[in-house]
């Protein structure tokens, strides 16, 4: 990923029209891919200039700072913020590719910050519809067209983006994606509607999903319908693929698979595939997982088999490799530690708040609030107690610096919001060269919150412009050297790691290489290590357990395209719980769908209420915290559920709470969070 900026850069925009074509370039700061209010101004003046319908092309771009799977990534999501913004405010704009060329097409050197800034981009060519008939129509667009034709998504503004890949049929295709998945489709698998071979051009879109909110959000049912009553699923991963070229599907040739090599949880055999029919909406079981032999049935260990993994009793897993901005960007890393998001921003003992993750090493910031200050000045002040051992540059700064708060909350909602019993895994201070003002960042079990702030205070004579620049010089050197110091350390003990693994290997693969039978010797050694390591188990399950224990990713074999599903079914009790959810005026709400998610689970349960009653029964799994319900008019409604288990024909009233339609993705993390 690239290096988030210490000095946060400007959205920046080139505009040059000529003939019948516009070139713009919007310019983002580093590790940075949202648009602030300065890049939508800009976006707007150029929807407000067009002539007449056009057609655009939307391309992100990165600087060279990072992994390439990571500069990818935010490239396109950039590509992904301008064409949603177009998208909502130029009605005559339709965008018929977006695209993400990561770090590869730089306009300026990167040997330098000016020139990394030149090539954090999205470049959108636009060109006018041609005057024909077609023009009248809407152009297809595959990352708004690609969609099961059953599934209406409940949270539009938060539903997941799609990313679109350009590929060519003529040969075998492999694609990887945003989040780690390589795609592979064989050479000649590809077909037109009548199903002659196709050699052209195909728009592929793809997305996944691996957390329960965004299954919320898009509105996809989690559960079948089996001979004992509805099941519930708990999915290892689901992934959407569609193709096609010029506006008509292409599809896959009968007989043929494509495959997904994930890097999403583990499965073992308790998981199965399904697709979701795109006739009924219904899931049923299809696809299949390849982890090598040993998968699908139960094969005796070898002599060889036996020897080989006792002789990786001992290997050691591979360290999180993630470097110190990665972790910082990720939302399940509290500082540089993989955590759970914990429920609350605090933990209360003994009278005492704490942080929640007091046992772990974690930092735990406050942000003290300043009542003086608020009382002598009437503005909202506060100072910043770090932690100085893991956040050693905020020494660059006086003791007890007191920072002025210039965001909207007032002092009732900033203390109850932001200070008061409040402890954050992380902090940064972000500004630009001369200005007056910037942003302190919180990490808050693994999301960011922003405090813009006033870099000076204006009643303080000690602060001036000079000092700051000076302890703001130190304050960057202290935090770069740490960020370095640490990823020298990710390095060290990743080559350290991989170092031993492959001796234990070798090691263990000439000894296993004594007891082998004439089959075994005719594997490669590649073949016989996955071989091994699936078939030396008790059972099936055991044979699925030994391969992901081994760091193998689980590939998942697809004969279509469509919705496709790793899951198992969640034990949820057999009985059923009558519920009746209650508006904020005490009257019962009538509603129609809802969604409930299970505690630190990848579980999303799905109910219908079918019998038109505002009380009906539902199974309520004891780990499931709150449940979203939708009524006919698409109004959304969240209640909290009491832990505890729930007797069967004991009636549950819970209160609702007006939820509105997000505007973004953001909802999903305060959701997660319990707000």
């Amino acid at each position: 990923m690239e290096r988030r900026a210490l000095l946060p850069g400007l959205f920046l925009l080139s505009l040059s029209v000529w003939s019948q074509e516009i070139s713009t370039c919007v310019h983002f700061p580093s590790g940075n891919s949202a648009l602030n209010d300065s890049g939508q101004f800009t976006l707007d003046e150029i929807c407000a200039t067009l002539q007449s319908d056009r057609t655009a092309i939307v391309i992100g771009h990165s600087d060279d700072q990072g992994t390439a799977e990571l500069n990818q990534q935010i490239s396109l999501e950039r590509a992904q913020q301008v064409t949603r913004y177009l998208q909502c405010n130029c009605p005559g704009l339709t965008v018929r590719s977006i695209l993400g060329a990561g770090g590869t097409e730089p306009i300026a050197s990167n040997s330098t910050t000016a020139g990394r800034a030149q090539n954090r981009r999205v470049d959108i060519v636009l060109d006018p519809l041609p005057p024909t008939v077609e023009s009248l129509s809407t152009p297809f667009d595959p990352l708004t067209q690609h969609s099961h034709r059953l599934v209406t998504p409940l949270m539009p503004a938060a539903d997941k983006p799609r990313e679109l890949h350009r590929v060519d049929a003529s040969e075998a295709i492999e694609a990887r994606m945003s989040d780690g998945t390589v795609l592979r489709i064989p050479a000649g698998a590809l077909v037109d509607e009548i199903g002659n071979p196709f050699t052209g051009t195909v728009d592929l879109t793809y997305r996944s999903f691996l957390d329960p909110w965004e299954v919320v959000a898009s509105g996809i049912p989690m559960h079948i319908a089996q001979e004992d009553g509805t099941r519930h699923f708990e999915t290892a991963g689901m992934y959407e693929v569609y193709a096609s070229s010029e506006g008509k599907p292409v599809r896959l040739k009968e007989g043929t698979e494509m495959t997904l090599e994930t890097d999403g949880p583990s499965v073992t055999a308790d998981y199965g595939a399904y697709a979701l029919d795109e006739n009924t909406g219904t899931w049923q079981t299809a696809g299949r997982f390849d982890m090598g032999s040993g998968m699908t049935t139960y094969s005796p260990p070898s002599t060889a088999a036996i020897s080989y993994n006792s002789g990786l009793s001992r290997l050691p897993s591979l360290p999180d490799s993630l470097t110190f901005l990665e972790r910082q960007a990720s939302t399940d890393h509290c500082y540089m530690t993989p955590c759970l998001a914990a429920r609350k921003p605090y933990d209360y003992n003994d009278g005492k708040y704490r942080s929640p993750y007091i046992d772990r090493g974690i930092p735990a910031v406050r942000v003290v609030y300043d009542r003086r200050y608020w009382k002598d000045h009437h503005r909202i002040a506060f100072t910043v107690a770090s932690g100085h051992r893991q956040h050693p540059e905020w020494r660059a700064f006086r003791p007890g610096k007191r920072w002025v708060y210039n965001g909207p909350m007032d002092t009732k909602t900033f203390r109850k919001a932001v200070s008061r019993k409040h402890f954050y895994q992380d902090i940064e201070l972000y500004a630009s060269p001369g200005e007056l003002n910037g942003e302190i960042n919180l990490k808050d079990r693994g999301t960011w919150m922003v405090l813009p702030i006033a870099l000076i205070d204006p009643n303080n004579e000690e602060d001036d412009a000079d000092a700051f620049e000076a302890q703001f010089a130190i304050y960057q050197k202290r935090l770069s050297t740490k960020a370095n110091r640490f990823d020298r350390q990710v390095r060290k003990d990743l080559e350290r790691t991989k170092s031993e693994r492959s001796r234990l290997f070798a090691r263990a693969y000439e000894k296993a290489v004594q007891d082998m039978d004439s089959t075994e010797l005719a594997m490669d050694r590649e073949k016989f290590d996955l071989y091994a390591l699936t078939a030396n188990a008790k059972n099936v399950m055991y044979q699925s357990d030994n391969a992901s224990m081994y760091s193998r990713r689980p590939i998942f074999a697809v004969p279509s395209f469509g919705l496709w599903n790793c899951d198992r079914m969640v034990p949820i009790p057999l009985n059923e719980v009558p519920v009746r959810v209650l508006a904020s005026n005490g009257k019962p709400i009538l509603w129609v769908k809802a969604y409930g998610v299970p505690a630190n689970g990848r579980a999303v349960i799905t109910y219908w209420n079918t019998d038109g009653k505002t009380t009906h029964k539902m199974r309520l799994s004891p780990q499931c915290e709150r449940i979203i319900f939708e009524d006919a008019e698409r109004n959304l409604v969240v209640a909290d559920v009491p832990a505890g288990r729930r007797k069967q024909q004991v009636a549950l009233e819970l209160l609702g709470r007006n939820l509105e339609q997000p505007s973004d993705r953001s909802m999903l993390g305060q959701l997660a969070l319990g707000r």
